[in-house]
């Protein structure tokens, strides 16, 4: 028996994947560590504390979100978007 043969061009393939990323993308508001780091002044160690300590009170929403590498290549990395407190 044959097997079917499955073309797509080039151009398909990037168009779908293209689509996918988009599609797995966080919210804009989710900040990585580094960002939270960054723009707090806090220390890795205080950020993951306050972090984990949001997650214990079931506000802390983790996703996804394409950010560059330094080798200048965007990947898909942990974020972070913080719920209100009730």
């Amino acid at each position: 028996m044959a097997r079917a043969v499955l073309t797509i061009s080039e151009s398909e393939l990037l168009d779908a994947l293209e689509q996918s990323l988009a599609k797995a993308s966080g919210p804009k508001e989710a900040r990585t560590v580094k960002e939270i780091q960054e723009d707090t002044g806090f220390s890795t160690l205080k950020v993951m504390t306050a972090l984990r300590a949001l997650q214990k009170q079931n506000r802390l929403v983790p996703c996804r979100v394409a950010r560059l590498a330094v080798d200048g290549v965007e990947r898909k990395v942990p974020a972070y978007t913080i719920l209100p407190s009730k």
